[in-house]
């Protein structure tokens, strides 16, 4: 069937009901309509007296009236959230009125005790008319509005005061000026033309109603809302006819009235109930579906994985197969909510779900972990080499440039990989494989897949004994600085040296800086480490400037946290003062994604940095995307090619172009340049030819312990030539 059939018997099938919710209204108004016409052509009626049963009667009648009016009040009160339905503020405020206006009718009668003033039918009936002529203007209102109109939930405070404004008025008229209210009964002579002609302005009234809400017949609410209308005009015309306060008429109009309230019940109370059981039903619903879905994506969360995972694991034990076992984890995604703030970051999780279900096929699973990780499960496979297709088509995926917002962001994936039954038979051993995988990939070079092996979980509890124990490294002296040196392409000598640390383990050996760096910044150790070093390396700089040795410029890294530390250069200016190192014999080095970081907080760092006279450098020089406009705002000296560029630089025209545009961009700036990364004379002999200032690797020298260096420094000036410019050895 197509959508606009479906349509067109949609809208035959609500005109069907309507025409029969029409046909069922008119019946009942016709029978309803017998009495009063056997009321107006019979004499008899006037003639049946209740007497002394009426007043209890009544009092019954107008009582079951005031709790439905209470109820409907009531229902709007309570009705929660921000925004509630116009219909229900108007019922709400108007049957406030109605039930206080009919309990002034009730008390006001003869036979009840005065209500602060004498007692009379005349007065009895104000009250009535009052409660009618609101009643019928309320759903009128109703039947006028939009149904489907919801507005600030305090308008109905507003809405109670207007009732209860209208309310009071009705109420000082009535007991205290009397005399503006025109007569309604006269005793002996029955109703006043005024009287008469009131109840057939409010019969009116709900007549009109009723016509108005036959629009909306094919809901079952209006239907119960004009049967009420009815009965209420119905109840008017019959309160014409009667002579006396207990004669048949008086009696029959009242007991209208109660059938007109039990509609008005079941149409706003009954109806409002179930409404809100409805809601609550949807809301416990969402929640359930909420407690398995992820609200971001919309994909299954963890524990509707684990569950998926666990059927998974049966259905291919018994058909025999493998199954992988996925796990993905953005690359960096922090930075991308501290860059760009977590819109673009939920834009990217979202965009990032969708590519990856692009590739996956019918039967796999997609469902998200937490955060930037998403688990995966591939079905029906028939060796590793499946799951490892499939994680590079995840991988280029996720290369692909995200562009959100204006924006051009390059990101990459770590995933990690486990099989069924060949690593692990539970659900829950296959996805703790998998995550340990995928931190393996992010703790050696990202953007790649792994297999899980049996030494990552030897490298997992050396993880855990190096995160237990870095804390205490600085402390236990565990830490040593070894010094990488900076050479001169125009003369040869160590002009520069670098301060690395390196961290002496007394259970695991000697831990390299990739190791254990990451891990510092993770747990917050890295500024106590940072500023150890920085210390140390300035004592040893004048340790050598005491033993008469050359004093080449001290080069050290600052961390993205220690770079955001606002006293940062109050601390470099105490370790300064107190080591009386020359601050332009210091070199700090940032990297370029921390300076891109935040532009404005990096210029304003940059310069308190500057202003201590030291000499600031950018390293991983192209890797960050910075642009030319930044650069010429920060007050840096010195920019540092990224190793990446330079490793083959010899043989990569794209990296050769790169490395030749950021040496002339550094000219025109007048920035010096150095390289780092360079490990073959060929490499070494491009970058002299294209005007690079220094240069620093392992074809010169790896990094050394301080008595090493101080070794370079003392050698003979054309060892150095020699080593980095052969060819230059003579000169």
């Amino acid at each position: 069937m197509t959508k606009g059939s479906c349509i067109r018997n949609n809208a035959f099938s609500g005109a069907s009901v309507g025409n029969a919710s029409i046909w069922r209204v008119t019946g009942i108004a016709l029978l309803f309509t017998l009495p009063i016409a056997w009321l107006a052509i019979s004499d008899v009626a006037m003639f049946v007296r209740l007497g002394a049963a009426y007043l209890p009667l009544h009092t019954a009648m107008e009582g079951f009236a005031a709790v439905v009016a209470a109820m409907i009040f009531a229902l709007g009160c309570h009705q929660s959230g921000n925004r509630v339905s116009c219909s229900v503020i108007v019922f709400s405020a108007a049957f406030l009125a109605v039930g206080l206006l009919d309990l002034g009718h009730l008390l006001s009668l003869n036979g009840m005790p005065d209500f602060v003033t004498p007692n009379s039918q005349s007065k009895g009936i104000a009250f009535w008319l009052a409660a009618r002529l609101i009643s019928a203007s309320a759903l009128l209102l109703v039947a006028l509005l939009p149904w489907a109109l919801y507005v600030d939930a305090r308008i109905r405070y507003f809405a109670v005061a207007g009732a209860m404004t209208i309310t009071m008025l009705v109420y000082w008229l009535v007991l205290y000026r009397p005399d503006v209210v025109p007569p309604l009964f006269i005793e002996g002579q029955g109703l006043t033309t005024s009287k008469i002609v009131a109840e057939y302005v409010v019969a009116a009234l709900y007549i009109l109603a009723a016509v108005v809400l036959l629009r909306r017949m094919a809901h079952r609410k209006a239907e119960y809302l004009v049967l009420a209308a009815i009965l209420m005009a119905l109840s008017e015309i019959c309160l014409t006819f009667y002579h006396q306060p207990d004669d048949l008429p008086n009696v029959v109009g009242h007991i209208y009235k109660i059938i007109g309230c039990m509609y008005l019940y079941y149409a706003i109370v009954v109806d409002g109930m179930q409404a809100s059981y409805q809601q609550l039903r949807r809301s416990e619903q969402s929640r359930r579906e909420h407690l398995t879905h992820d609200s971001l994506t919309g994909l299954p969360n963890r524990g509707l994985a684990v569950q998926r995972l666990r059927d998974a694991i049966v259905d291919t034990g018994h058909s025999g197969g493998i199954l992988a076992v996925f796990f993905l984890g953005i690359d960096a995604f922090k930075k991308i909510n501290a860059t760009f703030g977590h819109g673009v970051g939920d834009t990217v999780i979202r965009e990032s779900a969708s590519r990856i279900a692009r590739v996956l096929s019918a039967g796999d699973m997609l469902a998200r972990q937490a955060g930037d990780e998403f688990i995966i499960l591939q079905t029906r496979i028939s060796d590793g080499q499946r799951a490892a297709l499939l994680a590079e088509k995840l991988l280029q995926q996720m290369r692909v440039p995200f562009r959100i917002q204006g924006h051009e962001i390059l990101l990459s994936a770590s995933i990690g990989i486990t099989l069924f039954p060949a690593d692990e038979t539970t659900e829950s051993g296959l996805l703790q494989k998998a995550h340990m995988a995928m931190g393996s990939v992010k703790r050696s070079s990202r953007n790649s897949y792994r297999f899980h092996t049996a030494d990552m979980e030897s490298d997992i509890r050396e993880q855990q004994l190096m995160e237990s124990s870095l804390h205490h490294a600085v402390e236990n002296d565990e830490l040593i600085i070894h010094y990488q040196p900076k050479v001169s392409f125009k003369t040869g000598e160590v002009v520069g040296v670098e301060a690395l640390v390196r961290w002496d383990h007394p259970v695991l050996g000697r831990v390299a800086p990739a190791a254990f760096i990451p891990l510092a910044e993770e747990n917050g150790c890295i500024d106590a480490i940072g500023m150890w070093v920085l210390r140390r390396a300035c004592e040893q700089s004048q340790k050598w400037h005491k033993q008469g040795l050359p004093q080449p410029r001290l080069s050290v890294n600052l961390s993205a946290k220690q770079f955001q530390q606002p006293n940062l250069a109050s601390q470099i200016r105490q370790v300064l003062d107190d080591t009386s190192l020359d601050p332009n014999r210091l070199e700090l080095e940032i990297t370029e994604s921390t300076v891109m970081q935040d532009i404005e907080a990096a210029v304003t760092a940059l310069q308190s940095l500057s202003e201590l006279g030291v000499v600031l450098a950018i390293d991983d020089f192209g890797t960050g995307y910075s642009s030319l406009s930044c650069l010429k705002r920060f007050p840096i000296d010195v920019l540092k090619i990224d190793r990446s560029f330079i490793k083959d630089i010899s043989h990569d025209t794209n990296d050769a172009a790169i490395t030749r545009a950021i040496i002339a961009m550094a000219r025109g700036l007048d920035l010096a340049v150095v390289a780092e990364g360079v490990e073959t004379l060929e490499q070494a002999l491009f970058l002299q030819a294209n005007g690079c200032d220094e240069m620093q690797g392992y074809y010169f020298s790896q990094p050394v312990p301080s008595n090493e260096l101080a070794k370079m420094l003392v050698a003979p000036l054309s060892v150095y030539k020699k080593r980095i410019m052969p060819g230059n050895a003579a000169h």
